[in-house]
């Protein structure tokens, strides 16, 4: 690797199209994903809760097929249903 490494572009003009932007393409960011969630009601929420679990479920069936292709989603859904069940868990307390 004698080549220098530019720092200040991240190298984002350098890759390929629609690599190393998929979380800013595809997903909020998490901060603004618990904002929007803080900002649903309860049934709102259970709704998310219930198509999350319906998209874990469906990872999980191609996981088991081996039609997988991205791996990082298992992980991403999981920590989405936290999320939704810590802001429903916190607006039960608060009510």
């Amino acid at each position: 690797s004698t080549r220098a490494r530019d720092t200040s572009d991240h190298g984002s003009s350098a890759m390929a199209p629609g690599r190393g932007n998929w979380k800013r393409v595809f997903k909020m960011k998490t901060q603004e994903y618990v904002k929007s969630l803080s900002s649903k009601d309860a049934a709102a929420l259970n709704e998310e809760l219930a198509a999350l679990r319906k998209e874990q479920f469906n990872l999980r069936m191609q996981m088991a097929t081996g039609q997988l292709s991205q791996n990082h989603r298992m992980g991403e859904v999981r920590k989405n249903i936290a999320r939704v069940k810590t802001v429903l868990s916190q607006q039960a307390k608060a009510s």
